[in-house]
């Protein structure tokens, strides 16, 4: 069996007050004018300096139940869990295995693929059906007999999915206000969100004389924001900073303004919130959509010895925004010249932006790459920016989840 708190590197909290904690209980309880501007300015400097924050008193309520629900599927045999292919789903919900790799955040030229399964769950079709919206690949007592109670299983994570929607709208009420605007603004793109969550068993069954493995690659999300549930008792995510205020003076002294990996440890009761390509595009990169990654580190201090095995789960919750919200770059902030740049990482706005803009000129024949006529490309890709580039579309675009129509 795998080690419960096996993603704990040691005892030191060095790291632990390095993102903060943002309290929402006004916003869940609807407090005064004042508390509501106080949690927001804590919002603002965290989301300038790394895009990272906790937030607590949040209104969801056995938020770990979540955790059990992802062991309980996981546990299935391997054949089970195979009947919920995620291959077999056309917008790739479902099973994946770390053998299939499909799932992985390596860059290209990585060898190594990453150390996880995962089971995706996304936002079901509404009166309002988008490309994303579709069926789910669940569980039933015919594929996953092994699964005690499927409906029941169905139940609570359908209705942690409705709690996480409603979180979301109440940091995104935080986050308009830290940003000046009216504490509804967002609300409009958040009525039918074409969300998605990934349950997540990390696990190496053998270290062999590795030091380290990677759970996830670096990478950045492509979403509006992420709510992260992670197993209490465990570490592994990792965010890249180049905040001084984030750093250690000790472990990194003389090397202050080098970007560098901050430990994101589970604390009980809170979630971990970070923001997405949309964020950043909306505020004109005042905001950031910083890289993170899981690293899974088989360290001998705290375990007496090295590890064999190590296992650890979480679930985030992808808050991607209405399907056909248009991508508005700089709209929520016209002055961000001046910041824009603090706190920013190597995978840029303009690099994200473009990656997307281009893929999608290809796609409508836009740009022939063996005749590019230079003086209109520039005019080609504001054009594309301006008129088709949606929310909906750059998370398929990075997903790889291409449009059909």
């Amino acid at each position: 069996m795998f080690g419960s708190s096996s993603f704990l590197t040691n005892n030191d909290s060095r790291f632990n007050d390095s993102i903060p904690v943002i309290n929402l209980e006004a916003f869940v309880e609807n407090g005064t004018a004042f508390e509501k501007l106080q949690a927001s300015q804590s919002m603002r400097q965290a989301c300038i300096e790394s895009g990272f924050f906790y937030v607590k008193n949040h209104g969801v309520r056995n938020q770990e139940n979540i955790i059990k629900c992802a062991e309980q599927l996981f546990a299935l045999p391997s054949h089970e869990k195979e009947r919920l292919a995620a291959v077999k789903n056309p917008l790739f919900r479902g099973y994946i295995s770390k053998e299939a790799g499909h799932h992985t955040c390596n860059v290209k030229e990585t060898s190594s693929p990453d150390e996880k399964e995962s089971f995706t769950i996304g936002a079901e079709i509404t009166s309002h059906a988008t490309p994303m919206h579709g069926n789910n690949s669940w569980p039933d007592v015919e594929q996953t007999p092994s699964l005690v109670d499927s409906d029941d299983w169905i139940g609570n994570v359908a209705e942690y999915w409705s709690q996480l929607l409603e979180l979301s709208r109440y940091i995104a009420e935080c986050l308009a206000l830290s940003l000046g605007l009216a504490e509804n603004y967002f609300e409009a793109a958040l009525t039918d969100p074409c969300a998605q969550m990934v349950m997540l068993r990390y696990f190496i069954e053998d270290f062999g004389a590795d030091n380290q493995r990677t759970g996830c690659g670096p990478h950045t999300d492509c979403g509006f924001l992420t709510i992260l549930q992670q197993q209490v008792g465990t570490r592994g995510l990792q965010v890249k900073t180049k905040n001084k205020k984030l750093l250690d003076k000790t472990l990194y002294a003389g090397m202050v303004d080098e970007y560098c990996w901050i430990d994101v440890p589970a604390i009980p009761d809170t979630f971990v919130v970070n923001l997405g390509d949309m964020a950043q595009f909306w505020s004109d990169g005042l905001y950031k959509s910083t890289l993170h990654r899981v690293l899974i580190k088989n360290d001998t201090a705290s375990h007496n010895g090295p590890q064999k095995s190590l296992e650890r789960y979480s679930i985030p919750f992808f808050c991607n925004c209405n399907f056909d919200t248009p991508i508005d770059v700089g709209g929520l902030v016209k002055d961000a010249e001046g910041s824009r740049l603090e706190g920013e990482n190597e995978d840029s706005l303009e690099n994200k932006m473009f990656s997307v803009v281009a893929n999608k000129m290809l796609d409508m024949s836009k740009i022939d790459l063996n005749s590019v006529d230079s003086n209109k490309i520039d005019s080609d890709v504001a054009k594309v920016k301006e008129e088709q580039l949606t929310a909906g579309v750059y998370i398929m675009e990075r997903l790889g989840l291409m449009r059909k129509d």
